[in-house]
């Protein structure tokens, strides 16, 4: 039966995108490195911060980590519903788009936008016309 349990990030691997979850109230024991739920972007959870997992199994090592929890030092720079809000480094590093005013805003030490060069258009041969009549 699936469990769903709290606790807080113990450690992280970047390079597999897995993370061991500390649980307090368990004697203080340590889940394997497990998967997060991604939806596409990759944004791993800082040492200490407090994730929602579940468990397929009473086995610590069997288990998804859903996300993140909003809490403490953790909470939306502007919570309304035109709102989406993704944040990189706290308030050094953000990415923010207001539905209701149509802004986006992105805020960095340093911004780089890097495009991709188009690839050439090349039309297609048109038939040579024909001059005169029959």
């Amino acid at each position: 039966m699936a469990e769903l349990r709290f606790g807080r990030v113990s450690s992280v691997d970047y390079e597999t995108g897995r993370i061991s979850v500390y649980y307090s109230d368990r004697s203080k024991c340590v889940t394997d490195l497990l998967p997060m739920v991604s939806n596409g972007l990759y944004i791993m959870p800082k040492i200490g911060a407090k994730v929602a997992v579940i468990h397929l199994t009473h086995d610590l090592s069997q288990g998804v980590v859903l996300g993140t929890i909003w809490e403490g030092l953790n909470v939306p720079m502007d919570g309304t519903p035109n709102t989406v809000h993704i944040g990189l480094d706290g308030e050094d590093a953000f990415i923010e788009y207001n539905k209701a005013d149509k802004i986006l805003k992105v805020k960095a030490p340093t911004v780089n936008i890097i495009q991709n060069e188009p690839d050439p258009v090349t039309e297609p041969e048109s038939e040579p016309e024909q001059e005169g009549g029959n």
